[in-house]
């Protein structure tokens, strides 16, 4: 579980920091803001071994709830909360409809997971465009917000 933690850490540290850095981006726009985190899951996570740590987690977690308890503390708890933050400031621009990302940011992850969980289990039978997933998500999130906007204007 220690050496667990120390690969964890040090796979997800670089992926944390990019989301850190976007959350600190003051006036990026939510859709470009989610079309870089979604480009930098995409090239650093699924494209890489670092896909492997998530998998890991996903099917040995419940035999393992230690390894799910590091995860969470290390990696879904600060990303939740980053992209918490992301949401309320989106939402105060007017770029977002409602709260419902502010109060369940896990929607920013849900396509990400599924993503990781195709490529996995059905990618060689029915390939995935993730790009295209990923910015269909984005359009859902954020086309309520710019679909008032045009009707005020």
């Amino acid at each position: 579980e220690d050496l667990f933690e120390q690969i964890l850490v040090t796979a997800v540290a670089p992926v944390l920091a990019k989301v850190e850095a976007l959350a600190a981006e003051q006036s990026m726009p939510l859709d470009d803001m989610l079309a870089a985190l979604h480009e930098y899951f995409r090239k650093e996570v699924l494209a890489t071994k670092r896909r492997e740590v998530i998998r890991l987690v996903l099917t040995e977690g419940r035999r393992f709830p230690r390894i799910a308890e590091i995860y969470h503390r290390e990696v879904i708890s600060k990303g939740l909360a980053l992209i918490t933050k992301i949401a309320r400031r989106a939402r105060k621009r007017g770029e977002l409809a409602s709260d419902d990302l502010a109060e369940f940011p896990h929607l920013i992850f849900a396509p990400l997971i599924m993503s990781l969980l195709w490529d996995g289990l059905f990618s060689k039978t029915e390939a995935l465009d993730v790009g295209g997933l990923l910015a269909a998500h984005r359009r859902v999130l954020t086309g309520a917000a710019r679909t008032r906007r045009a009707t005020e204007a």
